[in-house]
């Protein structure tokens, strides 16, 4: 089983609904998503998974962001008339939220923490009893296998990123990595490299199955900002090893963060030259992405890395299908 993590802002969620809605999403997918932000876009997420009959997995002590800060909002009565406007469509959210929140197919997923007691005792999750615990770090690992909660039967997923402390988590040890080598400046990438043999080794370790922060990588940030460059990363499986390879197809022009719609076409060109020829599986994030070069279309950076995500899960799905 695949369990993408991914941060719950507008391009990650887009890319999940879109999947799902045109059944792209294999069964095999199980999205892991840290809320970040309170948002129509995630309402409409959930409820899309929920009428699926599909499983998903909430960050709810989530480590960015200001998700928390916004399920806690409400008008005061002295606010002016944009603010109270912002807190009035929070309030609608919220309660669609927890209403959602209560469905059986809305898992929960927790941070290895201090507070821990605190949230597996929280009454909203009282009836959640598929709960995946965090483990960033070797010392979590360790002191979560020597704690109370390891023998705990509501936690059916423990996530860790050493593969040499599964055996401390049998039976519910996801290996979870970052596989995205991010590099500080579009322009540094490579043309192609190593991305994972996750998905191949991961039941040899004795592991119910494998994350990663897709092609987005692990780093959190609020904002975007204009690049010099853009780059477009396209996951592949190598044909012997079975493994997967990334390409990274980066604009020409890179002097300056002007006129983004040439460098996207630059990028796309180069794309769809290797993709074509190369690429086993047309998906729908890689058709979308050509469609948009063939139209003369420069669809904006975050649907750039939409339809790049959107490549990498249905991907992963479909390979994991002959594993």
């Amino acid at each position: 089983m695949y369990y993408p993590f991914l941060r719950g802002k507008q391009e990650e969620l887009l890319a999940l609904k879109e999947l799902l809605v045109s059944r792209k999403l294999s069964e095999k997918v199980t999205p892991v998503v840290e809320l970040v932000k309170l948002s129509s876009t995630l309402v409409g997420t959930l409820n899309e998974f929920i009428e699926a009959g599909r499983d998903i997995y909430l960050v709810m002590n989530p480590i960015v962001g200001e998700f928390e800060d916004n399920m806690s909002e409400v008008l005061s009565g002295n606010e002016d008339d944009d603010v109270a406007r912002r807190i009035q469509r929070l309030n609608v959210n919220q309660e669609r939220f927890t209403n959602l929140f209560d469905s059986e197919f809305v898992k929960v997923a927790l941070y290895y923490c201090n507070d821990l007691i605190g949230y597996l005792n929280d009454p909203r999750f009282e009836q959640k009893n598929e709960i995946a615990i965090l483990l960033k770090d070797t010392d979590d690992n360790e002191n979560f296998a020597q704690s109370q909660f390891s023998d705990n039967t509501r936690i059916k997923l423990c996530f860790t990123p050493e593969i040499e402390d599964v055996m401390n988590f049998e039976g519910k040890a996801v290996l979870w990595r970052n596989r995205f080598n991010k590099r500080n400046r579009n322009s540094d990438y490579p043309d192609d490299e190593f991305f994972s043999k996750d998905h191949v080794i991961y039941s040899k370790y004795g592991c119910v199955g494998f994350s990663d922060y897709s092609i987005v990588g692990d780093e959190y940030l609020e904002n975007g900002f204009s690049p010099y460059a853009i780059a477009i990363h396209i996951i592949y499986e190598e044909n012997e090893k079975k493994h997967f390879r990334i390409r990274h197809f980066v604009s020409d022009t890179n002097k300056s963060p002007k006129n983004p719609a040439l460098k996207y076409k630059e990028a796309a060109a180069k794309l769809v030259k290797w993709c074509e020829p190369n690429l086993k599986l047309k998906t729908l994030g890689y058709s979308k992405l050509k469609n948009n070069y063939e139209t003369e279309n420069y669809p904006g950076l975050g649907s750039v890395k939409r339809f790049s995500i959107m490549h990498h899960l249905e991907t992963t799905g479909e390979v994991l299908k002959y594993n």
